[in-house]
């Protein structure tokens, strides 16, 4: 089995069309070429993008119908990604911030900042903005995901909006 592999839409698919057959885990990860948890965690993932609010029983039974799974198992995958998902966040924050102590002498005072500490300062400044770009464009899909499901959006916007947003390579 092939590590870190990533997953495509074609893969995807024929985990969700497996989940509805009534396979099992360990099968799917057979067909596919994954391990068990790597299947788990994809599923994981794919509740987590069908669910805008987790507390919306309609929502929840239809991905658990859709998916083949009891719907508290849904939730508990959901909530599950929800929290790897900050986790990383929060860790990819923290990894960003660095508290940098600059001496205070005379020498010190006349040199820039950043020449002083190598550039660092501008690299996480540089990987904040970034992040905040991945976080943006993470609340734009799912604004964007609700104005479809609210069908608040034309035909010609809509087509548009999933191919750019919505599918995955």
């Amino acid at each position: 089995m092939n590590k870190n592999k990533s997953w495509s839409h074609d893969e995807e698919k024929k985990l969700v069309i497996s989940l509805r057959g009534g396979l099992r885990f360990n099968k799917i990860g057979e067909t596919l070429g994954r391990t068990d948890n790597a299947i788990k965690q994809r599923i994981k993932k794919i509740i987590y993008e069908n669910i805008d609010d987790i507390n919306n029983q309609n929502q929840l039974n239809k991905v658990s119908k859709s998916l083949n799974l009891d719907p508290g198992l849904v939730k508990s995958y959901y909530d599950s990604y929800k929290s790897q998902f900050d986790e990383s966040i929060k860790n990819k924050q923290k990894s960003n911030s660095v508290d940098v102590e600059i001496p205070k002498n005379n020498l010190t005072n006349s040199i820039n900042p950043d020449v002083q500490i190598g550039g660092a300062k501008t690299n996480i400044k540089r990987e904040n903005e970034i992040l905040n770009d991945i976080l943006d464009n993470y609340e734009l899909k799912k604004k964007i995901k609700k104005l479809l499901k609210e069908k608040k959006l034309d035909i010609k916007s809509k087509d548009q909006l999933k191919k750019l947003f919505l599918h995955k390579n």
